[in-house]
C-alpha cells in the first residue's frame, strides 16, 4: 500500500503555509513518495506550476483544493469554528482525469 498525504498546503494558501512548491516536491522525493498532492485552501493558482514541477521530478501530481464553506448560522467573527471543509482532488493520467472527493 502506498501512502499519499492529501492535505498539503503551499504558500499559495495565504497565511496557512510557508512551504514552496519546490520544497514540497523535494520533501516528497526525499521521502521516496511516488505521488504528492497539493490541496491549497480556496485557491487553485499554484496547480499548473505544481503539476509541471512534479512531472519534471518524476512524481505523480494529485491536483486539488480544500474548500472551506462558512456556516451561515455562525457569526463571521467566529467563522473559523463554523467552517465546513471538503478536499476535492483529481489524478490526471494521459488525456483523462479521474475525480475523487474525499
Amino acid at each position: 500500500m502506498t501512502f499519499t498525504q492529501f492535505q498539503v498546503h503551499s504558500s499559495y494558501s495565504l497565511l496557512n503555509s510557508p512551504q514552496t512548491l519546490p520544497g514540497i516536491i523535494q520533501a516528497a522525493k526525499t521521502r521516496g513518495y511516488s505521488r504528492v498532492a497539493l490541496t491549497d485552501t480556496n485557491v487553485v493558482s499554484g496547480l499548473v506550476d505544481f503539476y509541471t514541477q512534479a512531472k519534471q521530478a518524476d512524481i505523480m501530481p494529485i491536483l486539488g483544493m480544500t474548500m472551506q464553506l462558512a456556516d451561515e448560522n455562525v457569526p463571521i467573527d467566529s467563522r473559523d469554528d463554523g467552517r465546513l471543509s471538503s478536499i476535492i482532488a483529481a489524478v490526471i493520467t494521459g488525456d483523462a482525469a479521474s475525480r475523487c472527493d474525499v
